[in-house]
């Protein structure tokens, strides 16, 4: 084997020196070209971090940070903190958005101020334009982005004298109606283990709800069968009402409409009146709180499209917010809207569960001839529908009060709509609620 010679004035050695030497006399020359390099890759990384989206304003002037990944803990307090900052701005000016617009102005005694709205003006105005032809009574329409809250349209119509006071889209002063099976039907699948193929069991009509169609007895001489998927997309009162009774009890639908916000305020930039449910005093009364047969149970358009929106968002309630930022006279922002988880009502699964009975509603239930010309559109092959609808009359059954909330769900999540319309008529039937939604939809994705 061989060894390096240990005589240090050996030949060898020698030219091992030389070797030595010339590599080191050529990274020396290379140093200055080093350093130089070397300043230049900082200067890249460097700006490449200051301009980067998070160092610079996005290109996109609607993006809004979504909430935090895996978020469990919910800090309403902070949520309602911080839409208390708007809404005592916006209160103090007395502004109620009538029309909504893209952008307001006003005068406070800290100086001028910059109100931009989140919503998206076009539908806005397409929306505001087809209710002045609805030959309804009162109508509120409501168009809420799912995954993020966001308001894209806010809009009334009135045809009364005198007229109501206050946005119709926040007052919770009409009968949820059939809208509640949404809640009863989330109790049912989440704490009793329902699914959707669940046979079920009633007598008598669809939509009538006597006291002799509420016998636990499954099976007679008149009963017919169904199923959990049918008695929601078709509404059917009884076999609420009989799971009202015999599965959930009046405990359980109240804790699963808190759940959903009712008897709760809503953190939002203006003022939402609570939605209300009924005190039943017997099973009777459980029975119509369940199916949405009475007209205590009341809630807020704008509630309507959030509880949707819960459900089209896989259980995630977002807190709603219509103002984008409030800005004072120096261009600082005050206040900035912001996608907020609110709640999560219900698990994941469950939500699933729902889309399926909604998305039936329109296949199969009581809005498959309104919603059938959207689903043969080549348009809408990629996009999921769901709807559930209610109707009741007032006491005196002199009005009739309308209800659909409906959701249209892309691929694209960003894209998703949520709607809510109530719509309230006279002597004279006017525009549906659903017929209303179908349009709406139909213009969002074929503008």
């Amino acid at each position: 084997m061989f060894k390096s010679p240990s005589n240090p004035n050996s030949w060898r050695r020698y030219q091992q020196d030389l070797k030595r030497t010339a590599r080191l006399k050529t990274l020396f020359d290379k140093l200055p070209w080093i350093g130089a390099g070397t300043v230049v890759i900082v200067l890249v990384v460097f700006i490449l971090i200051q301009f980067t989206p998070s160092g610079l304003p996005t290109t996109e002037k609607k993006q809004v940070p979504g909430p935090k990944k895996g978020a469990e803990q919910i800090d309403l307090k902070a949520i309602q903190s911080s839409k208390a900052v708007a809404a005592g701005l916006l209160e103090a000016q007395a502004l109620d958005f009538s029309p909504l617009l893209e952008e307001y102005f006003f005068q406070a005694e800290e100086g001028k101020f910059r109100v931009e709205t989140a919503v998206e003006i076009g539908l806005q105005n397409y929306i505001e334009k087809i209710l002045q032809h609805s030959l309804t009574l009162v109508a509120a329409v409501v168009v809420v982005r799912p995954d993020n809250g966001q308001i894209l349209a806010m809009a009334e119509y009135q045809n009364l004298s005198p007229p109501v006071k206050g946005n119709i889209c926040l007052k919770a002063d009409y009968p949820a109606a059939s809208l509640f099976k949404m809640i009863s039907a989330a109790a049912a699948i989440e704490a009793k283990g329902f699914k959707p193929e669940k046979q079920l069991y009633f007598s008598g009509r669809k939509y009538t709800l006597y006291k002799d169609q509420l016998h636990k007895e499954e099976q007679g001489r008149f009963t017919r069968q169904t199923n959990l998927r049918q008695a929601f997309s078709g509404s059917i009162n009884p076999v609420f009402g009989k799971i009202g009774i015999y599965d959930l009890g009046q405990n359980l639908i109240d804790e699963y409409a808190e759940r959903f916000f009712f008897k709760h305020a809503i953190p939002f930039e203006l003022p939402v009146a609570v939605s209300s449910v009924a005190g039943p005093e017997d099973d009777y009364g459980v029975a119509e709180l369940a199916s949405g047969f009475n007209k205590m149970t009341r809630m807020s358009p704008l509630h309507a499209a959030l509880i949707t929106a819960a459900i089209a968002n896989n259980g995630r309630m977002m807190a709603p917010w219509l103002i984008r930022s409030i800005q004072n006279e120096k261009g600082e922002a005050v206040y900035q809207g912001q996608a907020v988880l609110l709640s999560r009502p219900i698990r994941a699964k469950t939500a699933q569960y729902l889309q399926d009975l909604m998305e039936d509603t329109v296949k199969t239930g009581t809005c498959r001839q309104t919603f059938q010309s959207l689903r043969r559109n080549k348009r809408f092959a990629d996009i999921a529908l769901g709807a559930k609808t209610g109707t009741i009359n007032d006491e005196h059954d002199r009005v009739k009060f309308d209800w659909v909330a409906a959701y249209a769900l892309p691929a694209e999540k960003e894209k998703g709509i949520c709607i809510a319309i109530l719509t309230v008529h006279g002597e004279k039937l006017g525009i549906r609620a659903k017929v209303l939604a179908k349009e709406i939809i139909n213009h969002y994705y074929n503008p």
